[in-house]
């Protein structure tokens, strides 16, 4: 019942944040406590199979944004029920069989994995070997998620994704530590509760999406009619995502060849912490590519730009307050959450890089997700190959000569020239006239309003010696974020909404 009551995009978003802030809680609390269980150098070993998990998307051939995509028009104009299931139906089978693949594949690699790319000192290679095995499996059970996860998407059943998420984590992380407390604190463990947790998650979502498209007495089939009818669409996007995966992954895999496997894990934990800033725009852009792709489906080009032009705001004023916080506490931060100094200090720099060139990143995502709705994706792959020739040499040059701080600054400077070289392009191509609204009102304004309040609050805590814990930390950061919620227009009247209704009940 309360899900059937969530219409509108203003309510969809707020859940849907509420879900990803609890996500970004579950991840604060226990991935510091992985790493003091299993050891930063075996959380090395987890953050190479998130590596290898992102890199393998450029497989996912454009299946799982097409069919949301796809799901999103013909909700949009009527298309029959069969033919949706048919559609889900097809892709799953595809996905099913490249996930099978992929994890057997990782398994009889394995061995070469294990004695010529990743560098340990304490680890043995038996048990690098086992743990990229295990590796095989998690992904095989993982891959096949992103299209129910798409299908949901593109039903407009956000809330229902988001609590499968929120749920999920909140289970995982538990059984997770409890497991490695009290069964064997080693990474075999971990993975092997991973399997598990992937296998649940999995049927959670595969139930979900297909009880949105009930339908009596049918019997879904392979439909080459529906592949063929995605398959323009799914090229592009197979396209895109093998320069994305250049563009956001070849840092992640040049780091964990040139350096040790001690520092892939720094360098992984200041990126998994800068990408709490992706966990608030993913939720975001699940609300706005179904309705662009519907307005695209309906003609309706005036509200297309409306809708294009609110988003991306949302986006900023959302975002860079995050970014910047992360920026001017980055110590503070990494040193609350890990009770670790060394940790803290050799992650500090790299989460400084790794959260700018994330949140920048981020502000791309709305004209992003605009072309796709639009069919258009030759923009992002020609924006992206080159990215990615200026980005390669980049790496091993200054990931040689600076370490793993090197690999996270060419990644703030690539994704700065998207902002400053790539933005302009975009609008001249498809929005004439609007560039200077976007730079004041999705950079600029945003930037304005936050960055006094966040070095005001960065000065106090160095002028008066606070002491850095929870208390003082998450109290500074109430009154800046509520200071900045009063200022900001779009979230003004949400805090008027929630005092009022407050003091009604009172």
């Amino acid at each position: 019942m309360i899900l059937g009551k969530v219409n509108n995009s203003a309510s969809k978003v707020i859940i849907i944040l509420l879900s990803q802030a609890w996500m970004a809680l579950i991840s604060i609390v226990f991935l510091p406590l992985y790493i003091r269980i299993i050891g930063v150098e075996s959380y090395g070993l987890v953050a190479f199979y998130t590596t290898l998990n992102s890199s393998l998307i450029i497989l996912d051939l454009g299946l799982s944004a097409s069919v949301s995509r796809r799901l999103a028009m013909m909700k949009a104009d009527g298309t029959p029920l069969a033919e949706q299931r048919n559609l889900l139906f097809s892709i799953e089978i595809i996905y099913g069989a490249i996930a099978l693949l992929i994890g057997f594949a990782i398994i009889l690699l394995a061995y070469p994995i294990t004695h010529y790319w990743i560098k340990s000192e304490h680890l043995s290679p038996d048990v690098i070997s086992r743990s990229v095995m295990l590796m095989g499996i998690c992904f095989a059970f993982q891959w096949p998620v992103s299209v129910y996860m798409g299908a949901l998407t593109g039903m407009q059943r956000q809330i229902s994704n988001a609590f499968i998420m929120a749920g999920y984590a909140t289970a995982r992380a538990l059984i997770m530590i409890l497991a490695l407390k009290f069964v064997s604190g080693t990474i075999i463990c971990f993975f092997v509760v991973q399997i598990i947790m992937n296998l649940l998650q999995i049927l959670a979502y595969r139930f979900t999406a297909w009880k949105e498209l009930v339908l009596a007495h049918h019997r879904p089939r392979f439909s080459k009619q529906q592949v063929l009818q995605i398959r323009k669409f799914a090229m592009g996007m197979t396209g895109i995502s093998i320069v994305s995966f250049m563009l956001s992954q070849v840092d992640k895999i040049v780091v964990s060849k040139l350096v040790l496997l001690e520092y892939v894990g720094y360098y992984n934990l200041a990126f998994a912490l800068a990408g709490m800033i992706n966990q608030v725009v993913a939720p975001m852009q699940n609300i706005f590519f179904p309705k662009f792709s519907s307005y695209v489906a309906a003609n309706e080009e005036t509200a297309l730009s409306n809708s294009f032009h609110y988003s991306a705001r949302w986006v900023s004023i959302i975002v860079i307050p995050v970014g910047l916080t992360f920026v001017l506490f980055s110590k503070e931060i990494l040193m609350l959450w890990t009770k670790n100094p060394v940790l803290t200090e050799k992650t500090s720099p790299i989460l400084q890089f790794a959260t700018l060139g994330t949140m920048f990143n981020c502000l791309m995502w709305v004209p992003y997700y605009y072309m796709l709705a639009k069919g258009i994706t030759k923009y992002s792959i020609y924006q992206n190959i080159i990215a990615t020739l200026i980005m390669t040499p980049l790496l091993f040059w200054w990931t040689s000569k600076y370490g793993v701080i090197g690999a996270s600054l060419v990644w703030f400077t690539v994704n700065l020239g998207t902002v400053i070289i790539s933005l302009p392009i975009i609008h001249y191509l498809y929005f004439k006239g609007n560039l200077k609204k976007w730079y004041i009102n999705n950079l600029l304004s945003p930037v304005i309003v936050s960055a006094p309040l966040l070095l005001l609050a960065k000065m106090i805590f160095l002028e008066f010696s606070l002491p850095v814990n929870y208390l003082t930390f998450i109290l500074c950061m109430v009154i800046v974020f509520s200071v900045y919620s009063l200022i900001t227009k779009e979230i003004r009247p949400f805090i008027f909404r929630f005092y009022t209704q407050l003091i009604h009940k009172v």
